[in-house]
């Protein structure tokens, strides 16, 4: 069975001293379930995207341990900066975000070494806010 992750991260006053980050991922597989996550210290978007996807592989890892999941697990979100930066396609330059593309390349090579057929897409910001309601 194919697991679908859709997954986003975003900034409320982006780039503003009184930012405040979240994240969301609605996993559609035997079950459709919504996780929403807060990250108040996170001041723009481009790491509200990186804590989105660092938090949802640490969900994946634990649901495959705890609940058997099988089959391909596709994670889809809509910033290409992300995925062509975890996929090698794109240098990282900004040093800030270098230590969270490492956690998420970590996590990702973590399931993918345990054998879990995961695979990382990018979708179009309409369809996301199809998937997710914003």
């Amino acid at each position: 069975m194919q697991v679908k992750a859709y997954v986003d991260g975003g900034c409320l006053r982006n780039g503003q001293p009184d930012a405040f980050g979240y994240g969301s991922m609605r996993v559609i597989g035997r079950v459709d379930q919504t996780i929403r996550w807060e990250f108040p210290t996170v001041k723009t978007n481009n790491v509200a995207e990186y804590h989105a996807l660092i938090s949802a592989l640490e969900f994946i890892d634990l649901a495959i341990q705890h609940c058997a999941w099988e089959g391909e697990i596709l994670v889809m979100m809509d910033s290409k900066l992300v995925i062509n930066q975890i996929k090698g396609v794109d240098e990282v330059k900004a040093d800030h975000l270098k230590p969270l593309v490492a956690q998420a390349r970590t996590l990702l090579g973590t399931l993918l070494a345990s054998g879990v057929d995961i695979e990382l897409r990018r979708i179009s910001g309409n369809d996301m806010k199809k998937m997710l309601g914003h």
